[in-house]
């Protein structure tokens, strides 16, 4: 079984909506992954907001209930690949666990944009819907190769397995 860490920076938005979408789509293609998320700073027990929450609900996707958790050494040790939602994330979780640096990505390398997704919080229902689309996009992605058998988790430039 493949295992998917998300990471943002709290764990109350972003990587919650990608584990949460990761896990419907999933289910809905029967695919044998696992998926967690984490927050580098997150202040653990936290619930995912609100607005995160209604979004996902709004698309149909049933979401348990949901507190953050901070990225600790157990989390990367149990992921096969983690997703990052920015750049500076990424850094951050390679700097203090440098034995990821083969199996961390950004979701804009993933989508070959290499944006960031921004973070929501404190923003408007919209601004979140439109966050939730644009992950949702990545984690399509992230799926569409798994279940391609060519790559469990994605490519890099060159074409060859990451």
């Amino acid at each position: 079984m493949k295992r998917i860490l998300f990471v943002c920076t709290g764990n109350t938005c972003r990587s919650p909506m990608a584990e949460w979408i990761c896990r419907d789509l999933v289910q809905k293609r029967g695919l044998a992954v696992a998926v967690q998320s984490a927050g580098v700073y997150a202040f653990p027990g936290t619930p995912m907001t609100t607005f995160a929450q209604d979004v996902l609900v709004q698309q149909g996707i049933a979401v348990q209930e949901s507190h953050s958790q901070r990225l600790e050494r157990q989390h990367v040790a149990w992921a096969d690949v983690i997703y990052t939602m920015t750049a500076a994330q990424k850094v951050d979780v390679c700097v203090r666990h440098p034995e990821v640096v083969s199996r961390i990505w950004t979701l804009g390398e993933v989508v070959a944009t290499q944006d960031d997704v921004a973070d929501p919080y404190g923003g408007s229902e919209t601004l979140y819907a439109q966050t939730a689309e644009k992950i949702a996009h990545a984690v399509q992605r992230i799926l569409d190769v798994a279940s391609e058998g060519a790559h469990s988790s994605t490519t890099d430039e060159e074409g060859s397995s990451a």
